[in-house]
């Protein structure tokens, strides 16, 4: 299965028209500079608008919807089954882009790897789990 297969089928609706090549070649390319300071959305899910733009904004709308598309395109399991030294997985429970069960499929594919589900986590785990990623991959390392 692609990487599509493993990203939720809601996130695929409500991107796929945008990350067309045609919508894309139609926006200006983002000008350099600027930082965006994330500590202002701690807290929010999945489908924040205000982190989205600022996400957006962070990347430029043609780079990010070029990523989208390639994110949706990607056959992650070609890639995933070739890995051979240990991997960390860390995956929110209640993700709501990339489901629970898609998070432990890929992990399943990866020889050696160790799999963490933080409980009421989404997709944005950085940002609101900040201590417990790093708690887990400091224990990965040692």
């Amino acid at each position: 299965s692609s990487c599509s297969n493993f990203i939720g089928n809601k996130f695929k609706t409500i991107a796929r028209p945008f990350t067309s090549p045609l919508f894309i070649k139609l926006i200006p390319k983002k000008e350099e500079g600027g930082h965006i300071d994330y500590s202002h959305y701690f807290g929010t899910g999945d489908f924040n608008l205000g982190r989205l733009f600022v996400d957006i904004q962070n990347t430029g709308l043609k780079y990010y919807l070029i990523y989208l598309k390639e994110i949706m395109d990607y056959e992650a399991h070609k890639i995933l089954k070739r890995i051979n030294f240990p991997t960390l997985f860390i995956h929110g429970s209640k993700d709501k882009i990339i489901p629970l069960r898609f998070g432990l499929d890929m992990a399943k594919r990866v020889k050696n790897s160790r799999f963490i589900i933080i409980k009421n986590a989404d997709h944005i785990i950085i940002i609101n789990n900040t201590n417990r990623i790093i708690k887990e991959i400091k224990s990965f390392l040692i």
